[in-house]
């Protein structure tokens, strides 16, 4: 501002101050519609995630929350009225002549506006004639926004203030849904499942029949079940030798399988998987006498031509591939000849504890 003399430019300045203020409260009113659509898309997002279907069952608890928050979806996706961009002071368009070279001569600088009301023949005159014409335009265009500006800020307040008093509604409903809840119902429910459980006759111990001997009376049970001692020293054994399943099954039977054979043992525990690593026929006709199994073809070997009693994932039969791979013919673990490549590929680039390949 002038020193030699405060009053000129202090109409600018005051206006200038004030089309900030209105142009910030636009601002304020638009970036909380933002926020405010951005929560009530989240929020949908999240009910869709987990929106419960008709047929689901014991579903009480997140019923109450989801219900509030579709009901709050709705109360909310009116709220945000559209609130235009603010046209500045510096940016009116069509202002007559005069007033438009006061604006612009201020925003350009202090010196240059003095000059102008000292120097400009045409203008002064105009000034010293009608002094308040050149600022009817810009206090007509400002005035406009002013109460426009305050128009929206009614609206949006008036707006969330009916949202506010809806999601209290919503909210209070919701209270009393939760506070209705009976968790000893429940807990009831799950005792009597328990109760119904326990009798079952699922449940019940049964005595084991070794449908092999056809004697109609209980036998002890052993293998596959990953409760006998294993000696993974057989690499002396040759597939070709014939491991007696039928000795080992009467020894299973008396209880007498501490004198046999512990390779025997191990290779008959290992042959329950039927056979322990089963690979995909289609790719092992493909890749067995390949000198190098890459990581896709482990993929597809990986998946056996029928689904196993136990699969891959299983502790048992992972734990027992962990302990056979590189101490037992290849073999005797995928009941195919010329697979030792591709047992040797399994064991350096295959991640049996997550049934994926190891990376590169």
């Amino acid at each position: 501002m002038n020193t030699r003399w405060p009053e000129i430019g202090s109409t600018v300045e005051l206006m200038r101050a004030q089309d900030a203020d209105l142009a910030l409260a636009q601002e304020l009113m638009r970036e909380r519609a933002r926020l405010e659509q951005e929560f009530v898309d989240g929020l949908r997002a999240l009910v869709e995630k987990h929106k419960l279907q008709p047929e689901e069952e014991n579903i009480e608890y997140s019923q109450v929350i989801i219900a509030a928050f579709e009901q709050e979806i709705e109360a909310r996706s009116d709220l945000n009225p559209k609130i235009p961009e603010y046209t500045s002071l510096e940016t009116t368009p069509d202002l007559p002549g005069p007033a438009k070279a006061l604006l612009d001569a201020h925003t350009t600088h202090e010196d240059k506006y003095t000059k102008l009301l000292a120097s400009t023949d045409e203008l002064k005159e105009w000034v010293m004639r009608k002094p308040q014409e050149p600022w009817e335009p810009l206090m007509e265009s400002h005035h406009s926004a002013l109460e426009n500006t305050k128009t929206t800020m009614i609206n949006t307040i008036n707006a969330i203030i009916d949202c506010a008093s809806t999601c209290s509604r919503i909210y209070s409903h919701g209270l009393d849904k939760a506070s209705s809840l009976l968790p000893l119902r429940h807990r009831a429910l799950i005792q009597e499942k328990m109760d119904l459980e326990a009798a079952s006759r699922a449940l019940v111990p049964v005595d084991y029949y070794n449908s092999f001997f056809n004697v109609g009376k209980p036998s002890p049970l052993h293998f596959g079940i990953s409760v006998l001692p294993l000696n993974f020293s057989t690499q002396i054994i040759q597939f070709i030798s014939r491991v007696p399943a039928v000795s080992l099954l009467e020894a299973e039977q008396t209880n007498e399988l501490g004198r046999m054979d512990s390779d025997y043992i191990t290779l008959f525990e290992l042959a329950q998987y039927g056979p322990l690593l089963p690979l995909n026929s289609q790719e092992f006709e493909r890749v067995k006498f390949s000198k190098s199994i890459s990581r896709r073809s482990l993929v597809a070997l990986m998946a056996p031509d029928k689904l196993v009693w136990e699969p891959f994932g299983s502790v048992a039969r992972k734990g027992l591939i962990k302990m056979a791979i590189g101490n037992v013919l290849p073999e005797w673990l995928t009941f195919r000849k010329n697979s030792d490549f591709i047992v040797d590929a399994m064991g350096r680039k295959w991640d049996f504890e997550t049934d994926k390949p190891m990376p590169n």
